[in-house]
């Protein structure tokens, strides 16, 4: 996968900030080193705050059960689960 663009929405505030300031200190974030090691590699990325309610269709689609854990899905339609989602 040659990713030049990313754009990366997230409706958890703290998380956001974070990121934004690229904090050195992280708390519990165990993740954060690795995302913030993520964030200075030679590409393009947009970081914005949604608000939950907005966020709806990304939270049903994480919620999908998958058949394999850590496999990227590539949607050509709107999997069921989020039609009555796209329709509010």
């Amino acid at each position: 996968m040659d990713i030049r663009c990313l754009v990366v929405e997230t409706d958890c505030l703290e998380a956001y900030r974070l990121l934004q300031n690229s904090a050195t200190s992280y708390g519990c974030f165990t993740l954060m080193p690795h995302i913030v090691e993520l964030l200075t590699r030679p590409w393009n990325i947009s970081i914005s705050h949604v608000v939950r309610e907005g966020n709806v269709l990304a939270d049903t689609m994480a919620k999908m059960e998958v058949d394999e854990i850590f496999m990227c899905y590539r949607f050509c339609s709107p999997p069921d689960c989020c039609l009555d989602r796209l329709r509010l």
